[in-house]
């Protein structure tokens, strides 16, 4: 077993290596879970944006 320096990913992924063990696979992996943990992130900072000029144009 090797260190998982990425923690939240699916361990099992990446620190157990088959016989045909693709790095650019892993990498691929890797940068889809920060994708997804970026939209999350700009998603909700869109809402609170979005929240505040509504109250912003209330009369």
């Amino acid at each position: 077993m090797i260190h998982n320096p990425y923690p939240g990913i699916n361990s099992n992924i990446i620190t157990q290596k088959p016989k045909d063990y693709n790095n650019k696979d892993a990498i691929l992996r890797i940068l889809n879970y920060l994708d997804t943990k970026v939209r999350r992130l700009l998603h909700s900072i869109n809402k609170v944006f979005m929240h505040k000029i509504t109250l912003a144009n209330l009369p």
